[in-house]
C-alpha cells in the first residue's frame, strides 16, 4: 500500500501481521542524501520479544550490564532516547509512541477499544474522569467518541484501506494528540504570583 502527504510518501509492507513502512521524504537530511530519497525505515517488532543479555559479550561487566539494563528499561516505558551526531550536527532519536487507542472485534458485533493508559491524553483527561464523581456521562461520551472512531476501520473490508486507517491511527492521530496536548500545557501553565495576586485583588 502507498501513501502521499507532501514531499513524503510511505510503502507499507505487511507480513505475519506485521509491518515494515519505507518513507520517502528528499526533504530531510537523511532522505537527501539517500539516492532513493529514503529517509527512514520503521519496523514494527513482534509481540513476544527475547532478550538475553546474560550470554552477551558486549554486557560481560557490570558497567556494561548497567548500560544493557537501562536500554531495556528505556524500551518497555517507551522513553528510550539516543543522541546521534551526522553532518557535524546532534540530534536526538526518540522510540515512536504506541497509538492511544487499538479497536479490535470482542464477541460477534461487539466492539473492544483497548485504551494505552501510558498516553498522555490518557493520563491528562481519561484518568482524572474515572476518578471524579457524577463523570459517568462525561466518560460514556468520551467511550462513544472512541467507538465511532474504531467501527470504521474495523467495518473496512479492502485490505488497502485497513492498512491506511491502521497507519493513520498509529502515525498521524495519536502522535498528533499526544503533542497538541503538551503544546496545550506549555499555553496554559500557571499564571505567576503577581499576576495572580492582581486578579484576586480585582475581584
Amino acid at each position: 500500500m502507498g501513501h502521499s502527504e507532501g514531499a513524503r510518501s510511505e510503502i507499507i509492507l505487511r507480513h505475519n501481521n506485521l509491518h515494515a513502512i519505507v518513507v520517502f521524504d528528499a526533504s530531510t537530511p537523511i532522505g537527501n542524501e539517500d539516492p532513493a530519497g529514503i529517509s527512514d525505515v520503521i519496523l514494527e517488532s513482534a509481540i513476544t520479544t527475547i532478550m538475553d543479555c546474560e550470554d552477551s559479550g558486549a554486557a560481560v561487566d557490570a558497567e556494561y550490564k548497567v548500560v544493557v539494563y537501562r536500554n531495556w528499561l528505556g524500551l518497555m516505558k517507551g522513553d528510550l532516547t539516543e543522541e546521534v551526531a551526522k553532518g557535524g550536527k546532534t540530534f536526538t532519536r526518540r522510540l515512536n509512541a504506541d497509538p492511544f487507542f487499538k479497536p479490535e472485534w470482542n464477541v460477534g458485533t461487539q466492539i473492544a477499544v483497548k485504551i494505552n493508559r501510558q498516553h498522555p491524553f490518557f493520563q491528562a483527561l481519561y484518568a482524572p474522569l474515572l476518578k471524579l464523581e457524577n463523570a459517568d456521562k462525561a466518560k460514556q461520551a468520551l467511550d462513544l467518541l472512541l467507538i465511532a472512531l474504531a467501527r470504521p476501520e474495523l467495518d473496512v473490508t479492502n485490505e488497502e484501506a485497513a492498512l491506511w486507517y491502521e497507519a493513520q491511527r498509529e502515525r498521524k492521530w495519536s502522535p498528533f494528540l499526544a503533542d497538541a496536548y503538551k503544546l496545550l500545557q506549555q499555553n496554559m501553565s500557571p499564571p505567576d504570583e503577581e499576576t495572580a495576586m492582581h486578579v484576586e485583588a480585582e475581584a
